[in-house]
Formats: structure tokens, sequence, C-alpha cells
């Protein structure tokens, strides 16, 4: 029903703007104002789908790498090895995401209200241009409410959506600690061996599902993450308007921290194989009298020596190295 909602919003859009596009092939005239005031609504609602899309058709992959979790852990080994504390950090983050977004979206909305309440001059929360007069009296508060409503379900997926993607990583990410703590602690015995090599092939592969899943989406989330930050910029400061300014400056932010926790959470699973490829060569095995395990452990720690990150198609690995050279 949303992916329906979403689809008809973003249909709309495109016909709001349909006469501005048939005007620039028959006038030859490129109103740059009035594109960069309507592709940043178009790109967002782009995004979504792009994010909802990739959950919904793979959701019974998902759900059998959440089957493949163990159901209870360890509350001792996860205090000895902080892991608890990374699972309460992204508890906070959610908390944290869903009250900047939503509460973004309410600032934005109790800006244009007081405003009309004061002075009586009507506006909408980010600047959109429509074909026709949208402040006439029957008309404006029709399309505020439509905005807001919309808005606010955009918001509010985008953070259920996210909860979800990154939710895997950190999943993911706690696994990788946890395997790196039991090679630590490995033992010469070669089931044990044989059991965190089983389960380090696991992980491995989940992560290259993960990376089959949402590596389209990260992808468009950067691309048009970056261009939206130029375009909500330039409309922010040519805007007479200060409440334009200011809309933009939230919105910028608002995409600028987009990027910043795709890299966060890549980051964490980057470094989460690197401490399993620190833990996989301090296990001692150059000390292990049978042959084959040591072979079997070179062979491991050789594999595991592959970088195991997201990318963008191969392309960059995501992580706040990446964020740092797309943000200066």
């Amino acid at each position: 029903m949303f992916f329906v909602f979403v689809l008809l919003d973003l249909i709309f859009y495109t016909l709001v703007n349909a006469n501005y596009f048939i005007e620039i092939l028959v006038t030859h005239e490129f109103e740059l104002e009035r594109f960069t005031s309507s592709f940043p609504f178009v790109a967002a609602i782009l995004m979504l789908l792009t994010r909802y899309a990739c959950i919904y058709f793979n959701k019974d992959v998902i759900q059998k790498i959440l089957n493949s979790v163990p159901k209870e852990y360890n509350k001792l080994k996860l205090q000895q090895f902080k892991i608890d504390k990374l699972l309460m950090n992204f508890q906070r983050f959610i908390k944290f995401h869903r009250y900047l977004n939503l509460n973004a979206i309410t600032y934005a909305f109790l800006m244009v209200t007081f405003s009309f309440i004061k002075t009586g001059q009507k506006n909408f929360p980010f600047e959109i241009k429509f074909p026709f007069d949208a402040f006439e009296s029957g008309i404006y508060p029709i399309l505020l409410i439509w905005v807001l409503f919309s808005h606010s379900l955009y918001a509010f997926t985008m953070v259920t959506t996210e909860n979800v993607t990154y939710g895997l990583i950190i999943i993911v990410s706690a696994e990788l600690k946890m395997l790196a703590a039991d090679f630590r602690l490995l033992r010469k015995k070669s089931i044990d061996i044989v059991k965190c090599i089983k389960r380090q092939n696991e992980l491995y592969d989940i992560v290259e599902e993960l990376q089959r899943i949402f590596g389209i989406y990260f992808f468009i989330n950067f691309l048009l993450s970056s261009i939206l930050i130029c375009f909500t910029a330039f409309t922010g400061t040519i805007s007479p308007d200060p409440l334009s300014l200011i809309f933009s400056a939230i919105f910028c932010l608002l995409t600028m921290l987009q990027i910043f926790i795709q890299c966060f959470f890549g980051q964490i699973l980057y470094d989460a194989n690197l401490n399993l490829v620190d833990s996989i060569y301090e296990c001692g095995w150059e000390n292990m009298k049978d042959i084959n395990l040591k072979k079997i452990l070179i062979l491991v720690i050789m594999r595991s020596q592959k970088c195991v990150a997201f990318s963008l198609f191969g392309f960059w690995k995501i992580t706040l190295e990446q964020f740092q050279s797309v943000s200066f």
C-alpha cells in the first residue's frame, strides 16, 4: 500500500513539473532555479522507493539471514568483548535518528504555520513550484496538508527502512566480533576450528548477500545525495525568502547525514572484519603441532585478508574515509 502511495506521489511530482520540461523542449530556455527546486523531491522519493523495493523484494532472503543468527547470546561474553555497548549504541542511534527526522519535518511545518498566522504569508516548508497558483485560499490548505502527510510518511519510512538496513549490518558486525573472540580463545581442537571456519564462511556469504540486496541503493543514495547537497545549497542561496534558506539548510544537513550514517555503519563492518583478521593471526596457529590444522589456518588468514566491506559496485568502499572525500 505504501509502495503504491509513494509511486503515485512520484507520478504527481512528475506531472506537476511536466509542463516545465515541455517548455524547455519548445522554447529551449533552461530555468535553473525551477529545476533545482524540483529535483530534490523527485530524487528523495526515488531513493526512498529504491530502498523500500530492496527490502520488499528480498524479504525472504533477509528473513533467512535473521534465522541464521543465534537467538540468544552469552551475556557475560557480550560484556567481556563490549558487544553489548555496540548494540546499546545502535538503540541510541535509532532513537536519535527518529527524533531528528520527525522533528525536522515538524519544525519546518511549524515555521510555515507561525509565519502564516503572524503575517498572513503563505509558504510551503520547502521550495516547491507548481504550474498553477498554489496559494489560492481553496487550494493552499489542501496542498499544505498533502505535503505535510507525504513528508511525514517519508520521514517515518526512511527511519524504519534504515533501521532494517543498518540493523542487519550491526548483527553481522557483532557476529564477526564474537567470532574474533572465539579465535582468540581457540584451543587445539579441530572441531572448534572447523566450527569457527564454517561460521566465518557463513558470515562472509551474508555480507555478499547484503551487498547484492542493498548495493543498488547504496550507489543511488551516494549519487543523488551528492547532487542534492549542491542543488539544495544553490536553491537556498538564490532565494530571497529567509525561510527558504532555513529549510534548505535543514534539508542539506539531513542529506549529508544520510551519507554519513551509511559510511559510519560501513566503517563498523570494515573494522569488525579487520579485528577478525588480527584475531585469526593471533590465535597461536604457528605453535600448533597438527600440520594440517596449521595449513588450514594459514589459508583462513589469507582469505580473511580479502577486504570485507560494502562498496559502490566495487569502485569505492563505504567507509568514513569515503565520506570525507564526498563532503570535502
